[in-house]
């Protein structure tokens, strides 16, 4: 009797074993797709909070971005090590990359130079192009940082790069080249510039970008200034200025207007820089572009006001404030307002100068009759 009950038992224990022992051996399997739904649920709250930040971005709220993209970039590092995590390392390079841009506009310059750095080894890792993107604005960062070594180095690299990248990032290329171009010649090194902006001139010419030509023929027209070549420069000027006036380009063609003018006022061309704007004013006249015209005969009347032409330059002016109020050009309106300022207290000299002169005389005058 007490045998069967020993059987019993022990069929009851194997059975219990068979059944138990089953879901210990599920257990690892289950942990495991329990830790991967987790990271899934992370990643799909990361995506979410990359969505918040990209329409914040659009918003220009730029701190609030940066704390979305913080946020999705937290979940995405809980699941570093756990199942599922290296198949979003594209979203974790994303958000590095655009929280470095939000992080640029709000000057955390530095922040955002070591998150572009970090989003360029994610890509470099992929073999996918948006990391020479990430590099040229670590480069151009560095520069406003004045780590101007640094930069030159690192964006000569970047650029030794994209000789064996697809050609679709020529364009990439020309960035480049203007970025360089730029820093050198803020750095007062117009003939390394110089090299940089025909470079990127070249490139330019072979993907037909007319906005990137007259960028680069503005910068030649600098570099060669700089050099002391007055009449190259004044060619790259004119066909900068050409291409901006055929791409409607306003803002751009007065910066080139501006540079012109002041090549003329350094030769002391000063017939020449009026002929010169006011045939361009003709032009806009033509076009009928108010805001143009404005800007034109606010330099015309600079012009004058160097010369001493004082009613010239005043009913220049005075047509300039006009112009700017048609074209409803607040910034331009308080620019020639603040000159007509000044332009009053200089005629009002020039009057008062006039005055004592001619007082002088009298006293002048009298002194000698009393005296005899």
């Amino acid at each position: 009797m007490q045998g069967c009950a020993a059987l019993v038992w022990l069929a009851l224990i194997a059975l219990l074993w068979a059944v138990w022992g089953h879901k210990v051996r599920e257990w690892p399997s289950q942990r495991k797709e329990f830790r991967r739904a987790q990271a899934a649920a992370r990643q799909a709250l990361a995506r979410q909070h990359a969505n918040t930040g990209m329409r914040l971005m659009q918003e220009k709220n730029w701190p609030e971005a940066i704390d979305a993209f913080d946020r999705a970039l937290d979940l995405l590092e809980t699941d570093q090590g756990e199942a599922g995590y290296e198949s979003e390392p594209r979203l974790e390079a994303s958000l590095l990359f655009y929280r470095g841009f939000a992080l640029e506009q709000t000057g955390q310059l530095e922040e955002a130079v070591a998150d572009y750095e970090d989003c360029q080894a994610i890509y470099g890792r992929l073999h996918e192009e948006p990391q020479y993107v990430a590099a040229v604005r670590q480069g151009f960062l560095l520069t406003r940082l004045g780590r101007g070594q640094e930069a030159e180095q690192h964006l000569r690299q970047t650029l030794s790069a994209l000789q064996r990248a697809p050609p679709s990032l020529s364009w990439l290329q020309a960035e480049t080249f203007s970025i360089l171009a730029a820093y050198l010649l803020h750095e007062r090194q117009p003939a390394r510039a110089l090299e940089y902006a025909e470079e990127g001139l070249r490139t330019a010419h072979h993907l037909r970008d007319a906005a990137m030509q007259a960028s680069f023929l503005h910068a030649t027209g600098e570099a060669l200034r700089a050099l002391g070549r007055p009449e190259d420069a004044l060619h790259g000027y004119e066909q900068s200025l050409d291409l901006y006036r055929r791409m409607g380009e306003t803002g751009k063609q007065a910066s080139v207007r501006r540079d012109m003018m002041s090549l003329y006022q350094l030769g002391g061309q000063w017939d020449k820089a009026l002929a010169w704007l006011q045939a361009c004013l003709v032009d806009e006249e033509r076009e009928q572009n108010k805001q143009a015209q404005a800007q034109i005969c606010y330099d015309m009347a600079c012009i004058h006001i160097d010369l001493g032409n004082l009613q010239d330059a005043g009913k220049l002016l005075q047509h300039s404030i006009s112009l700017f109020r048609q074209a409803e050009d607040h910034e331009g309106i308080d620019r020639v307002g603040r000159t007509m300022m000044g332009f009053s207290i200089l005629v009002h000299r020039h009057i008062t100068a006039d005055q004592m002169t001619f007082r002088d005389v009298e006293r002048g005058s009298k002194s000698n009759k009393d005296e005899s």
